[in-house]
């Protein structure tokens, strides 16, 4: 347990604050997805001890390695790592061509989602089966290969640029953002997508809890509560299977990160499956490629090649999963050792920041998310980083522009 309290929010043992967005907005999913079933699932059950205790081994290696990391950026100074940020502050930020820009790709990928979805002849909320539906899966598979280029780079645009513009949207000058902020909040829905329309709400309310203690511990319940049922609206679209069941039940069952580590640690082969970094670089590749993490722990604890008939978008496996598929136990102390490395440096960043407003914190945490986790979760580089950072690039021009700005 305390190795996945490391995992999420080590960047705390750097920037022990209530404005640590990075730490406060993964808090949710530790507790959820870790304290909670820790505490009261017995895994024993279900698999050897021998693989429950390699878990352990390999969890507790890389935690020691990235607060190791995590130490050592705190203490040394990395100029050139610096030279990532640009000026950040409020009133250096030409406001009116950000939001011209963000209005522009929210409209064109709203468009280009719902042309998908009408080419596909169904939106998940509504197919026969929502669950198989989402992912894409059987019946669903055909038509969705045909547009998957187009879907997948609008949604990961949108997904991009739409938390910003929900913030945007409670400033005066914002107010045309609203159009395209509804339609968003719709097009998630049909497609039944909780993270890209969880995490702008995650952010707020992280974000209005900086100002008082009290904001802040009514804003983490709220998470807190809200994670949870989400994770209980999952379960009843298909992933847990049962509605009769009590909701702390169901909230438990159906956070099966750890049943899905342990799943994949029962199937691995480390003398003859190693990936030697290829997962690093595989989920650039479109498609179900082999070694698209997302793909390669699915089908490795599902014992198969493909996985067109598995409802799943795959498994949620930590720093220490993808360092020891690649090399082992080597590849757990490197991996945990430079991603902790980078959290340190990109914290000491962030800290120095005085945040003016919340449309000012969604603007960093736009630039963490899209800079930032090149360099820190640099063991898994996905094609939609790299969208992601071309949308960040065509709008930075206008955020460190001189010419213009807004009153707070």
């Amino acid at each position: 347990m305390l190795a996945y309290a490391v995992f999420y929010l080590g960047s705390l043992v750097v920037w022990p604050s209530r404005k640590n967005f990075i730490a406060w907005m993964s808090l949710p999913v530790f507790v959820i997805a870790y304290l909670i079933p820790l505490s009261f699932f017995d895994y024993s059950f279900a698999f050897d001890a021998d693989v429950i205790n390699r878990l352990a081994a390999i969890n507790g290696v890389g935690a020691f390695f990235m607060l190791l990391g995590i130490l050592l950026g705190r203490l040394v100074k990395f100029r050139s790592f610096e030279r990532i940020s640009f000026d950040l502050s409020w009133n250096s930020l030409n406001h009116e061509l950000i939001i011209s820009r963000i209005y522009v790709l929210m409209i064109f990928s709203v468009l280009v989602m719902f042309f998908c979805f009408m080419w596909m002849g169904q939106f998940p909320m509504f197919a026969a089966d929502p669950f198989d539906a989402k992912f894409f899966k059987g019946p669903y598979k055909e038509k969705y290969d045909q547009v998957a280029f187009f879907f997948r780079l609008s949604q990961s645009i949108l997904a991009t640029v739409a938390p910003i513009a929900c913030a945007y949207i409670f400033l005066p000058i914002g107010r045309r953002l609203i159009l395209p902020v509804f339609l968003a909040v719709v097009i998630f829905s049909l497609a039944l997508t909780r993270s890209e329309a969880g995490t702008g709400l995650a952010l707020l309310l992280v974000a209005w809890g900086f100002k008082s203690r009290g904001r802040f511990f009514v804003s983490q319940v709220v998470l807190l509560l809200l994670y949870g049922f989400g994770n209980v609206i999952y379960s009843l679209l298909g992933l847990g299977g049962g509605v009769e069941k009590e909701a702390f039940q169901t909230i438990v069952e159906s956070a099966s990160d750890i049943a899905d580590q342990l799943s994949f640690l029962s199937a691995f082969d480390p003398e003859t499956q190693l990936t030697y970094g290829a997962t690093v670089f595989g989920g650039v590749v479109p498609g179900n490629f082999y070694y698209n993490p997302s793909v390669f722990f699915l089908a490795v604890a599902n014992g198969t090649d493909d996985i067109s008939g598995l409802a799943s978008g795959g498994y949620r496996m930590p720093i220490t999963g993808h360092g020891y598929a690649a090399f082992g136990f080597f590849g757990v102390c490197v991996f945990s050792f430079v991603s902790g490395f980078f959290v340190s440096l990109t914290v000491k960043i962030l800290r120095k920041i005085n945040f003016d407003s919340i449309v000012h914190i969604f603007l960093v945490s736009f630039w963490y998310k899209t800079i930032c986790t090149f360099f820190v979760d640099f063991y898994w580089l996905t094609y939609g980083k790299f969208i992601a950072l071309a949308v960040f690039l065509f709008i930075v021009h206008a955020a460190t522009s001189r010419d213009a700005s807004i009153g707070k």
